[in-house]
């Protein structure tokens, strides 16, 4: 992957898993930019997950709709109300939100070994929260 840019707008082979492990590769260098991108890449990885694990339960997200964070959040909010494994992907979401995406990206905050966990553990699992459910649903 050789992708610099800061777009949700991803070309259709790079999958949420793609874009992790560029995170990650990102957030080994020691420039301070390449672990901003690491952030936001992280992010990006678990927007995408969650909009495509919403879309095969038959809830779609227009890419590039400036509500689309707002309606994530609803529709994840509605289902984690009913079940406790939703609960537990809602709160996820909002703690990468806010520590790669708000802090580290936005706020610019220096990255930390904090963020490194959100974005080696947390993100990671909320990939596989999203895969896994999905494996058992076709089983």
């Amino acid at each position: 992957m050789t992708t610099t840019r800061h777009s949700r707008k991803s070309p259709p082979e790079e999958s949420a898993m793609d874009i992790y492990r560029y995170a990650l590769q990102k957030s080994e260098s020691d420039v301070v930019l390449d672990k901003r991108d690491a952030c936001e890449k992280g992010w990006l990885a678990v927007v995408e997950a969650i909009d495509n694990f919403l879309a095969s339960k038959g809830r779609i997200l227009k890419k590039g709709d400036p509500l689309s964070h707002r309606k994530r959040f609803e529709i994840l909010s509605e289902f984690a109300q009913r079940d406790t494994w939703w609960q537990s992907l809602l709160d996820k979401y909002l703690q990468v939100q806010g520590a790669l995406h708000g802090n580290c990206f936005y706020a610019g905050a220096q990255y930390s070994p904090i963020l490194d966990k959100y974005l080696k553990t947390t993100v990671r699992e909320i990939l596989e929260m999203t895969q896994q459910y999905d494996d058992q649903a076709r089983e």
